[in-house]
């Protein structure tokens, strides 16, 4: 297979991952409206949960994942679809090797945060050297009744 074929292959694999990923959202409806109190965003507990997911995506580990995501999200995204991602995630892009935080963006509902996660994967040349690559990932917290959850999520 040439490099572009490769690279095609990689790209389509690429937007099959991200539209699953970014399909995990919540609508809200007006029993589970997320609820914004001045003030009680925590920064810390935020981005303490987005390194928890990431961690279970790294591990494998689809009950910790799916325990940290909204009901509604649990609803469209459960363990068969973490698995099937997750096996795509690895056939695409390796295992994940580090996760670095990057940023919160500033919205008056939803509060997205960014990180940079790095994969690495073998090569598939005998004797080449492991490839590595960099992506970045989304968390959109929402709060209802005064605790954070994850409303949604996916690779940028």
């Amino acid at each position: 297979m040439n490099r572009y074929k490769c690279y095609s292959a990689g790209i389509a694999c690429l937007f099959s991952i991200m539209a699953v990923f970014t399909g995990g959202c919540v609508t809200q409806d007006k029993e589970t409206a997320v609820k914004q109190s001045p003030g009680v965003s925590s920064l810390a507990e935020e981005q303490a949960l987005g390194d928890k997911m990431i961690k279970a995506l790294r591990d494998n580990d689809s009950a910790s994942f799916l325990s940290l995501l909204h009901k509604d999200t649990r609803v469209r995204f459960g363990k068969k679809e973490f698995e099937d991602n997750r096996a795509e995630m690895k056939k695409l892009f390796g295992e994940i090797v580090s996760a670095q935080y990057l940023t919160a963006l500033e919205m008056p509902t939803l509060h997205p945060m960014i990180w940079k996660i790095r994969f690495c994967r073998k090569s598939q040349q005998k004797d080449a050297a492991p490839i590595y690559q960099e992506t970045l990932f989304q968390v959109v917290f929402g709060r209802l009744d005064g605790k954070a959850y994850v409303l949604s999520f996916g690779f940028l």
